[in-house]
């Protein structure tokens, strides 16, 4: 016997899976347990010595820096020190402030878009909850560089 923790959903149920064949995880079949690990969502390792959770944040992170890195190629820095330069009017004119509020407004309408999915009946895209989360670190990032967000100046 062994058990299997969901690694979508927000429930921690644990279920008990004994021989073979499909297996169903709170609601997650294998299958689509398999489905969901290709596109980023990475079942916990069996053997981990750490709390399971550390162990999926650590590969998810990994997963979202792959996915991230041809993003801040594309998109580089100019909208956000534009944007940020826009904003810094309203911060009492401090860049960093600016391209946080930027970041803020960003993150606003991501979460508006999520919430208009979940009225709507439907599930909100992975692709969001990423986004919303990139948005944070950039955030922290523009923070602790004083405003510098690779592709801008300085980077």
């Amino acid at each position: 016997m062994r058990l299997i923790q969901p690694y979508e959903r927000e429930e921690r149920e644990w279920s008990e899976v004994q021989g073979e064949g499909e297996v169903e995880v709170a609601g997650v079949s294998e299958a689509m347990a398999r489905e969901e690990g290709e596109r980023g969502l990475v079942p916990p390792d069996e053997d981990e010595k750490e709390p399971e959770w550390v162990g999926w944040w650590k590969r998810t992170t990994e997963q979202d820096l792959e996915r991230l890195k041809p993003k801040v190629a594309e998109y580089g820095a100019g909208d956000l020190e534009l944007m940020g330069a826009g904003l810094s009017m309203l911060t009492g004119g401090v860049a960093q402030r600016g391209q946080e509020s930027a970041i803020a407004f960003y993150a606003l309408g991501k979460i508006a878009r999520i919430i208009s999915a979940l009225e709507d009946g439907r599930s909100p895209s992975d692709d969001s909850w990423l986004d919303l989360e990139i948005y944070a670190r950039m955030a922290r990032r523009v923070r602790v560089t004083g405003g510098v967000w690779p592709g801008g100046d300085g980077c």
